[in-house]
Order: structure tokens, then sequence, then C-alpha cells
């Protein structure tokens, strides 16, 4: 009941603050604002405090959280680097003839790394922790588990499509700007490897959150496919042309959009556990 009502008030901000342009795109404003407007409306009527919280988002204080994001860091970035290493060999990456500075690349390094905890944090919080426990406190963890998933998955098509765009001088700003964001959801008939592979993301960290108990270790994880997935570039690109069949097994940029990213998931899910480290159910609350 806390998310549907939180929802509507978020949906209702948004549309209001859409009426008054400031210096940016009205559907970028609406989704920010949509998010924020869910975040602290739930929070509110949720009235718990921050330790409340912090379990809420099944990310609870402890001693192992450290231990528990670096080893879950170190089987996602380096699952996904060595899938790098794999797609390098048949050729769909090719290394770069010439690459930044180190320093910039240090400097990217740096910079991507508290970035990817940040986003992992906050992704996990709510998907894998408010979402996920919210739904299974009502309707059990099988229905959670589910659900959070194509949450998870469908919320990341949200957005308007290529080529459109909301203008502030429409009769109608609010609207659009409110409906723009879900007018993505139609890329899911060219996009839907993508989607696919969200929701395998989505089903790994969830059954890692169910695991441990707490999201820690998916924000490890999640924290190192994104580092990997960010630093890239810096040194490779991607060669199999758009169109060509093989890109059903290769994949894109995305890495999750093709069946060779769909077993390196898999193989992130089985090493993470296999042999990560799961906090005691006593460490929960």
């Amino acid at each position: 009941m806390s998310i549907a009502i939180a929802v509507s008030i978020s949906s209702a901000l948004t549309y209001a603050i859409s009426l008054h342009p400031p210096d940016k795109r009205p559907e970028k404003v609406a989704r920010l604002v949509f998010i924020a407007g869910f975040l602290a409306s739930y929070l509110i009527l949720w009235r718990k405090s921050r330790p409340a919280l912090s379990v809420a988002a099944a990310l609870p204080n402890g001693r192992r959280q450290f231990r528990t994001i670096a080893s879950g860091f170190a089987a996602g970035a380096g699952t996904l680097a060595a899938f790098l290493c794999v797609s390098v060999l048949v050729g769909w990456w090719r290394p770069l003839p010439e690459t930044e500075s180190w320093l910039k690349i240090l400097g990217r390094a740096a910079f991507y790394l508290p970035a990817g905890l940040f986003l992992a944090i906050w992704e996990e919080g709510l998907f894998r922790g408010v979402i996920f426990g919210d739904i299974e406190r009502s309707s059990g963890p099988r229905t959670a588990l589910v659900v959070s998933c194509l949450l998870f998955s469908w919320s990341h098509l949200l957005g308007p499509l290529p080529g459109t765009a909301v203008e502030w001088t429409s009769s109608n700003v609010g609207i659009e700007a409110v409906t723009a964001n879900f007018v993505g959801i139609a890329k899911v008939t060219t996009e839907w490897p993508k989607l696919l592979g969200l929701t395998l993301v989505a089903y790994v960290l969830t059954r890692l959150r169910m695991r441990t108990g707490t999201a820690w270790l998916g924000v490890g994880v999640h924290a190192g496919w994104y580092y990997v997935q960010q630093m890239d570039g810096r040194f490779l690109r991607f060669a199999v042309k758009e169109g060509d069949p093989v890109r059903y097994l290769s994949g894109t940029q995305e890495y999750a959009d093709g069946l060779a990213g769909f077993i390196a998931l898999w193989i992130t899910y089985l090493i993470a556990r296999r042999f990560l480290p799961v906090v005691p159910k006593e460490n929960h609350a």
C-alpha cells in the first residue's frame, strides 16, 4: 500500500513541477522528480528511524559489509573482465589502436569506483531492498522475486523514444513530460534481448539478496559490473556490426543482451553463491 501511495504522490508531484520549465528537457525533469518523489513520499509514509530504514533497504550496518562488498565487486568485475577477454579472442571486441593518457585513465578509474558504488547502493536498496521486502511481506518471496525483477528490467526501458522530445511551449507539457518516459516501453519490440538480460541481472542480484539476507553482496557485484562496463571503452571497441546475427550470441556494449552475456551472468551467480561469504542471519537486523 505504501508503494502504491508513493507512486501516486510522486506522479502528481512530477506533473506539478513539470509545468514550470527549468533549464532541462521536460522528460528528464519528470524522470528525476518521479524517482525523488517516490523515495521521499515512501519514507515519509513509512515513518521509520534510520536504523529501521537501513533494514528496509536490506543494507544493515555490520562488521562484514565492506568485506562482502569487496568480494562481490571482485566476482562481478572479474567475471565481466574474463568475458571481455574471451570476446577479444573471438573478435567481438578489438583493442583500440590509441588510448587516452594513463593519467586520464587513472582519473576515470578513480571516478567510476565511487560512482558505481553509489549507483549500486541506490538500485539495490530500492529494488532488492524496499520493493522486494515490501512485496515479500505481503505476498511471499516467490512473488517478490518475480515482481521486483520485472520492475527492475522494465524500468530501464523508461524514457522517450529516440528522435522524440517534449517542448516546454506545448500546452500540455506536464502530461507529455510524464507520459514521454513511459513511451519508451515500446522499445521492447526491438530491445527484447536487453530486457531479457536485465531480467536475468535482476534475478542474479535478487537471489544473492535472498541467500545472504542483505543487499550488500549484490551491491558489490553490481558495482563490479558497472565498473568494467564504464572502463572497457578506454581500451576496446565493439566490432560486431548492427544486424549481424552474431549479436544474438555476442550481445552489444550492454553485455547482458546476448547468449554469451547470459552465461557470464550465471557464472557470476554461481561464483558468488559457492565461494563468497554469507552474512549470518543474526546480523540482518
